[in-house]
């Protein structure tokens, strides 16, 4: 059994060559992955983003002293 012309028939169909696929431009983009430690620590970062603006003139929140009214 050298070469698929010796092999022995069967009733199946042959089987699909696999898809072409098309190679994209540029670098792949991928996430970095989280160490266990980092990700303990990623809700507490979280907090900060979510910090609103306080005013220094009149102590509101919601602007900064370049955008108060008074």
């Amino acid at each position: 059994m050298s070469g698929p012309e010796l092999w022995p028939q069967t009733g199946r169909v042959p089987p699909l060559p696999p898809p072409i696929t098309i190679k994209k431009a540029g670098r792949i983009r991928r996430l970095r992955s989280v160490n266990p430690i980092e990700a303990e620590y990623s809700g507490k970062a979280e907090v900060c983003k979510v910090r609103k603006y306080l005013c220094k003139i009149c102590k509101e929140q919601g602007h900064n002293s370049r955008g108060c009214k008074i």
